[in-house]
């Protein structure tokens, strides 16, 4: 049964004794821009509010850039800064693509393995996408869920918030079978959050709060809250991995490994 209450206690056990260690993890996650909360959104992609931008950039100024007087100079300085916008626009998406993404599937690993050992994973699991053997094909699943999510955001916006959250464990899945196939990979987590997308939804908001008292110290207090909201977002993967693998079974008792066929032995290597 969904109990976010549950998943906040589970976390906060975590941090009672090792809370400095999942801060300095979470540091590091925010500065690569990883994390859920407390980082700065680098993730430039076209969106619509970007293509608005573009489309009133110079509105009413002729499109001629050689046009003589004022007009023509703004109309060049116009078409400039929109060249600049999608270079930019570009960049933003490959450094995503293929920085960004590894990193955030890595930070959910180390947020899979804090949870499953009730201890710190080693730093070194946020880097571990791009030495796991798997790289292009993490690359090639995070791709598609942020273009499925781009795309049902032109519909009015709301439609990409519902796949966005329908996409939460994505990263959390490859994070422990970064070989599956990307398909199979979405199909999972669109499993995983069915009838669940609120929740989610009200599991992020009740952290409003903490995150307004983080704020108030020029925003630097909202990394010392980041720990609990990361922990808790594993805590809530935990759960939803175990709802969908003993749903498939007959309904016997037994652990979570018994249910989960992808469930494998990370304790190798970690410390």
């Amino acid at each position: 049964m969904w109990d976010r209450v549950l998943f906040k206690d589970r976390a906060k056990a975590i941090m009672r004794e090792h809370y400095w260690k999942v801060f300095i993890a979470c540091l590091i996650g925010s500065l690569l821009n990883v994390t859920s909360s407390g980082s700065i959104d680098l993730n430039l992609n076209l969106n619509s509010s970007n293509i608005k931008s573009l489309s009133n950039l110079g509105h009413g100024i002729p499109l001629n850039p050689f046009a003589p007087g004022v007009y023509g100079r703004a109309a060049a300085l116009m078409l400039v800064l929109t060249v600049i916008i999608l270079i930019f626009s570009v960049f933003a998406v490959v450094l995503t693509t293929f920085v960004f993404n590894p990193l955030r599937v890595g930070f959910c690993r180390y947020l899979v393995l804090t949870q499953q050992y009730k201890r710190p994973a080693d730093i070194g699991e946020i880097f571990w996408g791009f030495g796991c053997g798997h790289y292009l094909n993490l690359v090639k699943t995070m791709f598609f869920m942020d273009l499925y999510c781009f795309l049902w955001s032109l519909l009015f916006i709301i439609p990409g918030i519902v796949k966005a959250y329908e996409y939460t464990c994505v990263p959390y899945i490859l994070a422990q079978h970064p070989d599956m196939n990307y398909r199979e990979v979405l199909s999972y987590s669109k499993s995983m959050t069915n009838g669940h997308k609120f929740d989610i939804f009200v599991l992020r908001l009740s952290f409003i709060g903490w995150e307004f008292l983080g704020a108030l110290l020029f925003g630097i207090g909202v990394l010392f809250v980041t720990p609990y909201i990361e922990l808790t977002n594993g805590e809530m993967y935990a759960y939803l991995r175990r709802r969908i693998f003993f749903d498939q079974t007959t309904g016997h008792g037994g652990s979570y490994q018994d249910h989960d066929p992808y469930s494998q032995d990370y304790s190798h290597g970690y410390t």
